[in-house]
């Protein structure tokens, strides 16, 4: 991941060592703050229905701009050392689909839906280079499957919650779509 990605993956579940709380740990005064709303009980950026399914992102919380929030993220994502990234992660993708092979286990890639405003300012190159690499392992490896879903026309602006994310709605489509594609796949793709 990218290194600015950090401070948004730097929450521990401590439940396994026996603790009812979860560690965290702050990158920045932003994330300081959430947390500190969430203990007071204002406000729960991290809260999940009893499915699991995450229910911050409500579309009634969405970004109304989303033209000037996917000039923000387009730009964030573009990255020069992306040539070199693509190439280890595709090692890291190959060595865990050959043990994935080995043991049996199915994988689908999959590049989740996008609004157009980010789409069309995404990185062409970038955005090949990733297509390729995702279309090469899904060859390679009779157990894998790709599926871009980017552009995919059933996600519609009222399904995101700014220009590259889904929001609570978009994401229950997404997960439905997604789990009528394993049943298939699991049953016709040995």
């Amino acid at each position: 991941a990218e290194a600015w990605r950090c401070i948004n993956y730097s929450e521990y579940p401590l439940a396994q060592f026996g603790l009812r709380k979860n560690l965290r740990i702050f990158g920045d005064q932003a994330a300081f703050d959430r947390a500190k709303e969430a203990l007071k009980g204002s406000r729960n950026d991290r809260s999940c229905l009893d499915n699991g399914m995450g229910s911050a992102f409500r579309y009634e919380n969405r970004y109304v701009q989303l033209d000037s929030i996917a000039a923000v993220s387009a730009a964030r994502h573009k990255k020069s050392l992306h040539r070199k990234i693509m190439a280890q992660n595709e090692s890291y993708i190959k060595q865990m689909a050959r043990l994935c092979q080995k043991h049996q286990v199915k994988i689908i890639l999959l590049s989740t839906p996008v609004h157009q405003s980010y789409y069309q300012l995404l990185d062409s190159t970038q955005l090949a280079i990733t297509r390729e690499t995702c279309h090469r392992i899904a060859a390679d490896f009779p157990h894998c499957h790709y599926l871009d879903w980017m552009q995919d026309e059933r996600f519609v602006t009222e399904d995101f919650f700014d220009a590259d994310h889904l929001n609570h709605q978009g994401a229950i489509k997404l997960t439905q779509y997604l789990n009528d594609f394993v049943r298939d796949f699991s049953e016709n793709k040995e």
